[in-house]
Order: C-alpha cells, then structure tokens, then sequence
C-alpha cells in the first residue's frame, strides 16, 4: 500500500521493476544488491515510476532494455521522488532518466557508462541533482527544456559532453567538477538555446574542445569557473547575447582563453585570461560588449585580439608579457581602449590594423620590444593622455598609411624613437591652444613665450618650437614643457554664446550662427553681456538673450543690427540697439523670413524698430518694447502678420502697414507717438467683443457705453467710439481700451431682465405683436412710449396681427 517500505536483500534480481504506489524502496547495498533487466529489447526500463513520493536507495539497477528511452530509474510524470545513493551504469539510453518530473532530488549516484546520458531531465522542473557521478557517457547530465532545477556538486567526467542544457532556462549550475581525461570531453559544459543561467564554480578542465560553450544563449552569468588547459578554448560564446562572464580563469587552452564569436552586449570583467596558446580574450565579429578589469597575459600570441569587431569597450585590462602584441584591433571600428596596460609584449602594446573611429586613451603602453602604439591603415582615430615609455627598437607611436587621426595629451618618454608619421600632414599632433599638443622628454625647452603664435612674452608651459614628427610634414605645435602638462593648463573660460545642440561656445553670435556644425533647429543662446555687432541670421534657429534688460545686440550705427533671411527664426531676450541712420536700417528686420517669431525683446534707438519686409509673411511680433525709433514696427509688402502685447512708445510713427494684407494688430500700447499709425489697409486691429483693441494715447473719449455697438448705459473700459487710421472707413480700431493693456480689464454690462409689457384696454386693432429673434447683445425696444430692455441673446421683430384689446 501506499507509503509501505520494500527492503531488497543481497543478491541479484532478473526482473523489470513497476512502481506505481508510494513506496521506500531500499536495498541491502549497492555492492550487493542488484536489479538485471537483461538488456533485451522489451525489457524497457529497469525501474519504472509513476508515483509520487517514491523513494529508491541502496540499489544497482543495470540492463535496462535497448531501445530508445531505456532507462536505468525513470520518473515518468511524477513529483517529491528521491533517487539516493544508487549505482545505475550500463543502461542502453540513459542511467537516471526523468520525464515531465517535478519537484525530485537525485543525490549521491552514480550513473556511469551509459550509452547515451547519465542523468537526463526532459520537461522536468524544480528538480535537485547533487552529489551525483556521470561518467563515460554520450553526456553526463543533460538538461531538455527544464527549468528551474539546481545541479550541484556532481562528476561529470569523460563524456563527450559533461553538462549539457539545451532549451533550458533559469537553472543553477554550480560546484561541478567536469574535468575530461585525454581529452575525451568535446565541452566540459554547453548551453544551446539556454537563457537566464547561472554556471558559477564549475571546473571545465581538459577537455577536447572547449571548457564552457554557450550558443544563441543570451542572459547567462558565467561566474567563478575553472576552464584550464582545453584543446581549442576555455570559454567560447558563439551568436550569444547578454551574457555576464565574470572572475573566471581561462588559462593554459591550446587556442583562446575567452573567446566571443558574433556575439553582443555581453560583459567579460574580472578573468584572467594567461598562458593560453593563442590569445587570451578574443572578440570576433562582436560588437557593444564590455571588456574590462581582465588579466590577459604571458599568452604565446595576443593578449586581446579585436577582430572585425565595432562598438566594443576595453577598459582596466592588463595585457602585458604576451609573445606578440598586447591589444591588437583588426577591421575593428568605433571601439574604445580606455586605462588599459600593455606592457613588454613581444612585438606591439596597442596595434589598430585597418581600424577606424576607434578612441585609445588613458592607457600605459611600456617596454614592447617593437612599437608602443602602431596604426597601420587606420583613420580617424583619437590617441590621447596615454603614457608610452621605454619602446625599443621602432616607435614610441608609429602611423603607417593612416590619416585624419588626431593625437594629443600623451607621455612620450625615452622611447628609440618618440614618434613616426608618414601622412604629410594628414594627421593632427595637438589641440588649438591653450588645450594643446603632447609631451616628448627629449623636446623640453625652451619657453620664455605664450600665446597661440608663442610670440608673447611670459610663459605658459609650452615649448616655444614646434615638435616635428619623423617620417613627413607633421608637427606637434604646442609641445608641453613637463609629463602631465595638460593638467595645470588653464583653459580660458568658454564663451558667452552657447549653441546648446552642439554645445560649442563662441565669443559672438555670429560665429555661432555661421559655425558649420549649426544647423537649422538649432537652439544659440547668449550671455548677459553687451555683443557689438551685426548679425545675419541665415538658418532656422532660435536665439535667445538670457534677459532684455542685460543682454544687448549694439550695432554700433551701423546696418540692421539684425538681420533675418531665413524662415522659421525666433529672437527673444534681447535690447536690440544702434542700428545705421540710413532709411533701410533697422533694430530687427525680417526679409522674405516667413514664420518668425519676435518675442521679448527691448528694441530701443534705431531707425526702423522691427521691419517686416518684401515678403515677409504669417510672422509673429509679441510683447516687445519699441521706443525712439523712426517707425517702431514697419510692415511692407508682407501679409497675415500678427502685432500683439507690444509697447509702442515715443517713437516718429507708432506703426506704419503698407501693400500688406490681413495683418492683425492688437492689444498693444501706442503711447506717445508723433503719429500712432499709418495705412492698414485690410487689417484688423482689435479682437472683437469683449476681446478689445489696442490702447491710443491720443484717443481718450469718454466710456459710457458698453456692448458690442457700445450703444448699452455702463462703462466697459472701451472706448465708446472706434479710433479710425485714416484711409478706407473699414480701417478702424473698433474696440480701443482707456487705458495701457486695458483690454485685462474689459467687463462686460450687467444683464438687465425685461419686464412684462402692460396690458392696456383698447378695441379690436391691428396691433405690432413683439417677437424675439436671437442677438449677441442687449438692445432697447419701444413700442407706443414703454421702453423694454430685452434680455441678452434677442432681439424685437414686429408682426403685424389682428388682436382684441383688453
């Protein structure tokens, strides 16, 4: 019955063995106590289980049948079995074999020489295998679309593979030991297709191909393993993905101690990687993968091998004491190679090959016996504050065939030869001052001069000479007067104009408008300051004065101060000022600029304020300050402009419109002027009821009336008569409000409810009969002497009726 206890006593029993209640099954010992299928093709398993809970101990258990799924022990579809301390060897397809099987521990057996798999988990979850052997088999322990299980502490020795996960996820893999033996393993252990492992503390020595393999596996964390003296690698991922490999030791393989082939954003932090026959770390058609923080040494080829590799990052690494090059970077692009060492390697510390728009900074490249830092067919590179010390026989650095890389802020102490350039000047050995060039121990002195041109007396820790490079025309312009010179150089303070797309500063606003990295979208701004010029503003930008009251445009009285020709520019935050006297001079003028917005700005003493001009059309000028000038704002030839919440003070003419359609003028102040407005030729200058003009200095009529026709008893802070530009009676100001930005303030009348009409006795008639027809404003009705004040939204019209008086 269920949860009995059947002992097995010494000896050898012929038999296949069924268990399908929930039972201990115990033998004497494995030494002694045995289960014999016979190997016959329709034997099937030795034991077969289908009940939970089953327990299986002190059992040798062998001669499982010939067919495909012949096991030892197999867990078919069952849960909470433990398999402990039992010896399942030479079965046909698999020692201990669990199916669709959840929740079991498998511990403390041994599963060896069986023709296919040790321990094979297929669709089976939340398992333990521990403390197990797996020896001599196809593969040791194998792991087919499981998930969650722990594999710990086990021997998985001379199998062609020793761990194996194909289509698994989220397994533990730790403390194995899956060393090979002459080289019998192909892969100590490998994942297929396996995401989100963890493989920490594994040993994956000796084997044939590679120590630990991982392909198209992505989110794995390879940690704290052993992967020594392999045949080809110690650690290989191929078309993988995401992976962490950290603190592992890859020493002594035949090939590479780590090797990434087509595979991307993977970190390697933290291994040692020395000895191997090869290269220590390899990436091969690789990219967006960190290297850092790795030991690549006394490798018999290459300490860090790049090949056809871009966007990687190698940073902290130690490459150093490898027969041929430290870091060598082959058809390798935009990587960057940051505070590595690359010391006393054979032949080259860092050499890019064919290699472009790569960054080599902050390394120190000492002792090789060939060239510190060799670029060979490679362009576009920068080599900055690297120290390259005591390189013997060729080059501190060495540039063969490559052009347009830029090298700068680097030691370059005692080497046989500092430096060799073959490009003829193809290649730049400095910064513009005072950033400048390089420091050369053999190129110290004198400096007595500063300056760009190092014509000014004082001095500044520059050489005063130029340092050539060998090999062409090139030269270090700026040589620095002690190592690390770069950093007790004091740059002077940016400039006041700021493009913030490129974040490039510039001394004016016209040398950022004309810089050609400023490109239309681009957003300039200036300093509180006052900039002395004339500016032209050709591209679609914004720029923007940090405050009207402190940030100044002075041409000086010359020409517009400035000058729009391109569509799609706004100008906020200035005191425009001093434009020429001539008659086409303005503070701001738009020229065939469509879409423009002035906004904020202080346009003060200039012959034409703000101009709109030849068209210059659907503009926008908002709350500007526009005073003592000629014309405040002038419109000619442009149409659909809007002027609004400007203040227009104490300039000749207000505002002049000519030859210019369906402007919109309102809600601005014209205060002052000699003449407030001229032309306005189909323009309207108000925004309707309540909305309310602009405000007249000169147009102070009384307010007694409201209303859209201003015909309604009470003040609404619009002047009751509209202000006419002259011209076309249509060009008036119908609401002008009584005071500056008074249309804030228009309040509407207070509605007035009609009264009944009084009922008055009189013979039959032919009487008016009183209808309301709906309107937008109160009126006054009279009708025979009886005024009725009608009620918001109506309006009288007379029938006429026959009705009996009353």
């Amino acid at each position: 019955m269920d949860g009995h206890t059947i002992t097995v006593a010494a000896g050898t029993y012929y038999e296949s063995v069924k268990v399908d209640k929930t039972l201990s099954i115990v033998g004497e010992g494995i030494e002694i106590t045995t289960i014999d299928a016979g190997g016959a093709a329709a034997v099937g398993d030795v034991i077969h289980v289908t009940a939970n809970w089953v327990n299986i101990t002190g059992l040798t258990v062998t001669g499982s049948g010939s067919l495909y799924g012949d096991a030892g022990i197999e867990l078919y579809n069952v849960q909470n079995c433990r398999i402990d301390n039992n010896t399942a060897n030479n079965n046909y397809w698999c020692g201990i074999y669990l199916k669709s099987s959840n929740n079991n521990t498998i511990t403390n057996n041994t599963v060896n020489s069986n023709r296919l798999y040790g321990i094979y988990l297929k669709s089976s979850n939340n398992n333990t295998i521990t403390n197990n052997t797996a020896n001599t088999s196809h593969i040791g322990i194998w792991l087919h679309i499981s998930n969650n299980n722990s594999v710990a502490n086990n021997t998985a020795n001379n199998n062609d593979h020793g761990i194996y996960l194909y289509s698994s996820s989220n397994n533990t893999i730790t403390n194995n030991n899956e060393a090979g033996s002459n080289y019998v393993t192909i892969y100590g252990i490998i994942l297929k297709f396996s995401s989100n492992n963890t493989i920490t503390n594994n040993i994956a020595n000796n084997n044939y191909y590679c120590g630990i393999y991982l392909v198209d596996s992505t989110g794995n964390t390879i940690t704290n393993n052993t992967a020594n003296t392999n045949s080809y690698d110690g650690i290989t991922l191929e078309s993988s993905s995401n992976n962490t490999i950290t603190n592992n030791n890859a020493n002594n393989n035949t090939y590479d101690g780590i090797t990434l082939e087509s595979s991307s954003n993977n970190i390697v932090a933290n291994n040692t990687a020395d000895n191997n026959y090869g290269v220590g770390i390899t990436l091969e058609s690789s990219k967006n993968n960190i290297v850092a923080n790795n030991t690549a040494d006394n490798n018999y080829g290459i300490g860090t091998l790049l090949k056809s590799s871009s966007n990687n990052t190698l940073a902290n690494n130690n490459a150093s004491n490898n027969a041929y090059d430290g870091i060598y970077l082959y058809y390798s692009n935009n990587n960057t190679l940051a505070n590595n060492n690359a010391s006393s390697n054979g032949w080259y510390g860092i050499w890019l090959d064919t290699s472009s728009n790569s960054t080599i900074i902050n390394n120190t490249v000492d002792n090789n016996t060939k060239i510190g830092i060799c670029l060979y067919l490679s362009s576009n590179n920068t080599i900055a504050k690297n120290t390259v010390t005591n390189n013997n026989n060729l080059c501190g650095i060495y540039l063969k065939f490559s052009s347009n890389n830029t090298i700068y802020h680097n030691n370059f102490i005692s080497n046989t030869n500092q430096a060799y350039d073959d490009s003829d000047g193809n290649n730049t050995w400095n910064l513009p001052y005072p950033d400048s060039g390089n420091y050369w121990n053999d190129w110290a002195a004198p400096d007595t001069m500063g300056g760009p041109d190092q014509d000014q007396p004082g001095t500044d820790g520059i050489v005063d000479n130029p340092y050539a490079i060998p090999g062409g025309s090139n030269q270090d312009n700026y040589p620095f007067t002690e190592q690390d010179g770069w950093l007790n150089n004091t740059p002077p303070p940016p400039g006041p104009v700021h493009n913030t797309n490129t974040d490039k500063y510039f001394d004016t606003i016209q040398a950022a408008i004309d810089d050609t990295d400023t490109l239309d979208g681009h957003t300039i701004t200036a300093a509180n300051e006052t900039y002395y010029e004339n500016v032209m503003i050709d591209k679609s930008l914004t720029l923007i004065g940090e405050g009207m009251e402190t940030t100044a445009i002075d041409a000086n009285g010359t020409g517009n101060v400035v000058y729009v020709l391109a569509n799609w520019v706004n100008i906020t935050g200035f005191t425009i000022t001093g434009s020429g006297t001539d008659e086409d001079c303005s503070g701001i003028r738009l020229d065939g600029a469509e879409n423009c917005t002035i906004e904020g700005n202080l346009v003060v003493d200039n012959t034409y304020g703000i101009r709109l001009c030849t068209g210059s059309h659907n503009n926008v000028v908002r709350d500007n300050h526009i005073s003592n000038c000629s014309i405040g704002l002038l419109v000619s030839e442009s149409h659909n402009n809007v002027a609004r919440d400007n203040h227009v003070v104490n300039n000749e003419e207000g505002i002049h419109i000519s030859l210019s359609y369906n402007a919109h003028v309102y809600h601005n102040n014209f205060i002052d002027n000699n003449v407030q407005a001229v032309g306005g030729e189909n323009t309207i200058w108000d925004n309707g009821y309540p909305g309310g003009g602009n405000y007249w200095s000169d147009w102070t009529w009384p307010d007694f009336f409201s209303g859209s026709k201003q015909l309604w008893p009470g003040s609404d802070g619009i002047v009751d008569i509209p202000r006419w530009m002259g011209g076309c009676l249509c060009n008036v100001d119908n609401y002008p409000v009584t005071e500056p930005n008074g249309w804030e303030n228009i309040t509407l009348p207070t509605p007035v409810i009609p009264r009944p009409l009084p009922k008055i006795p009189r013979p039959w008639k032919i009487l008016p009969r009183l209808v309301l027809e709906p309107r937008d404003e109160y009126v006054v009705v009279r009708e025979e002497g009886v005024s009725l004040a009608v009620n918001s939204g109506y309006t009288p019209r007379v029938k006429r009726s026959c009705e009996r008086g009353v």
